[in-house]
């Protein structure tokens, strides 16, 4: 009788505990665990941001070595986000695991009462507790864990497309920019001449390189260098220019980069003593006197330019003939230049003559395909009629002008075919880089006279007349009419029509680099003239974008 008694005021224990104190213990408990999982959730958040996970700790630039790689840290959603996701739910993964653990400890203790087996009969109502109680926490724990992989996927998500947009926009906004300044970039070594876009920039802590320094992966405005201490600028706007940079193709320093600077690329093409040197030298001194006058700013990009030109203009201020040019391959000779509200990077090509005197030489010439303006120099006694006409002159005082041994014909002819292999030139359509034909040392033996500044008075002076005699008004005469019909009436009008035919911009010239034949004045300083015109006349026509007809607008 007495066990029926103690079993029935058991049942009615375990009843009254599962009826009144389960339900309570449950939720009061389960919900201290739920909360102790947001807790340990919350502790795994704040380590990552700490940077104590492995994310942070082993976090490491791109490896360069592999192609398409940069010496760079990825932009944070890139990859280390990904990373710190899954840090975050092995941490939280840890901390729930230790509080388990301790849970289990604990309840063993309370259930096992002094690890006696045998108290499971009075405590079993406390392990369905427990049980309950752990599996609402781990169910827990799972969901918010698996809401936040969901939540913090789809925020990596969507700020990867942001960033992303973002970019695409910025590379946009500069591209736009930079093709409307019909900005790029020339290599000036001999050896390479390549046009590209985007050089190879140098880090100035590290001298690591950076072939793509441009919105991207590892940084939108700025990227974070492999040395982990440089920011590096990825646009023109914030500065990427100041950087050192590199040609891509041949690892040539290259000086002074500036976006704001539209590059021109201008070379001097002319047989042997034409006379390309002296011309590009007191072009330079010519622009120089603007500046002084304050018409123009002029800088030498690389200072080795300077001293070069330095050296040759105080050969000639003191009246000596500059020694011709040996490289067939030039360097490009670079300049800033403002006027007129224009920001030019000029780079003019001086290559030796014989490089247009065969057909191998100008080949290598690649900077041909990319110019924006050519001046072609003729000298007036490698004409055959004019040498003819001063053949005594010429053999009794050579030094005054001593002939180009290349016809004008043969080194025009080079030119065209180089350019129609380059296809620069295809079929009939004409090449629209405009083209300045300059007669050179137009001060010897009378010259001026015919083509000069007295031609020009002298052939105003008849317009005047006619149109007196007709009763219309005088119309102006263009400098370049008299420097054709001169040509024409020298046996070169076939030259001339090529010229026309093949060139949508074309005009003539002519000009005295030295003012003087050499042998007067002997030791006084060369004082040239109109040797800026064509250089005025290539910038005007590149950058009004003309379309000038055959000859000039005055024919």
């Amino acid at each position: 009788m007495p066990w029926v008694i103690a079993a029935i005021i058991y049942c009615g224990l375990i009843f009254l505990f599962f009826y009144y104190v389960f339900y309570w213990a449950t939720l009061i408990v389960g919900g201290c665990i739920s909360i102790w999982a947001v807790v340990n959730f919350v502790r795994a958040v704040i380590t990552c941001c700490q940077g104590k996970l492995k994310s942070a700790i082993h976090d490491k630039p791109d490896d360069p070595s592999i192609k398409g790689r940069e010496p760079a840290y990825r932009q944070y959603f890139f990859r280390r986000a990904i990373l710190d996701l899954r840090d975050i739910v092995e941490e939280n993964a840890k901390y729930n695991t230790e509080a388990f653990e301790w849970l289990f400890e604990w309840a063993k203790k309370i259930v096992l009462i002094d690890g006696d087996s045998e108290t499971l009969l009075f405590t079993w109502p406390l392990v369905v507790v427990f049980l309950t109680v752990g599996l609402i926490g781990l169910a827990a724990a799972i969901a918010l864990n698996v809401a936040f992989v969901i939540a913090y996927a789809l925020f990596i998500l969507l700020m990867i497309i942001v960033n992303m947009l973002t970019m695409a926009v910025v590379r946009l906004i500069e591209q736009l920019v930079l093709t409307t300044r019909r900005f790029a970039h020339h290599c000036p070594n001999r050896d390479c001449y390549a046009r590209f876009s985007l050089p190879v920039y140098e880090c100035s802590t590290c001298n690591a390189r950076h072939a793509s320094l441009v919105p991207g992966v590892y940084g939108i405005l700025k990227r974070r260098c492999a040395c982990g201490q440089a920011r590096l600028p990825t646009t023109y706007l914030m500065g990427r220019q100041h950087l050192d940079s590199f040609c891509p193709r041949c690892n040539h320093r290259l000086e002074g980069e500036d976006p704001l600077f539209r590059p021109m690329l201008l070379p001097v093409i002319a047989g042997r003593s034409a006379g390309k040197t002296v011309f590009q030298v007191s072009l330079l001194m010519q622009l120089l006197k603007r500046q002084d006058r304050n018409k123009c700013t002029l800088a030498f990009v690389v200072p080795d330019d300077q001293y070069e030109y330095e050296t040759a203009a105080q050969m000639f201020n003191q009246g000596h003939i500059l020694p011709q040019t040996l490289d067939r391959l030039p360097k490009a000779l670079q300049m800033n230049y403002t006027a007129n509200g224009r920001k030019l990077r000029i780079h003019m090509y001086d290559a030796a003559g014989e490089a247009y005197e065969v057909e191998e030489g100008l080949q290598q010439l690649t900077y041909l395909e990319h110019c924006h303006g050519i001046f072609l120099l003729i000298d007036p006694f490698s004409i055959e009629a004019v040498h003819q006409r001063f053949d005594n002159e010429l053999k009794t005082r050579p030094g005054d002008a001593t002939p180009c041994d290349a016809s004008p014909e043969d080194v025009y002819s080079r030119l065209i075919e180089f350019l129609q292999q380059q296809e620069v030139r295809s079929g009939t359509r004409k090449v629209r880089i405009p083209l300045a034909l300059v007669i050179t040392k137009r001060d010897a033996f009378g010259l001026d006279q015919e083509i000069g500044a007295a031609a020009l008075r002298e052939a105003q002076k008849r317009e005047y007349q006619q149109a007196r005699k007709e009763q219309r008004e005088a119309r102006t005469i263009d400098p370049s009419e008299i420097v054709r019909q001169w040509l024409c009436d020298h046996n070169l009008e076939g030259l001339i029509l090529n010229i026309e035919g093949q060139f949508s911009q074309c005009r003539y010239f002519a000009c005295s680099a030295l003012g003087r034949m050499p042998s007067r004045q002997a030791g006084h300083a060369f004082s040239p003239r109109d040797v800026e015109a064509p250089f005025d006349w290539l910038i005007e026509a590149n950058h009004a974008g003309l379309t000038w007809s055959a000859v000039t607008s005055g024919r």
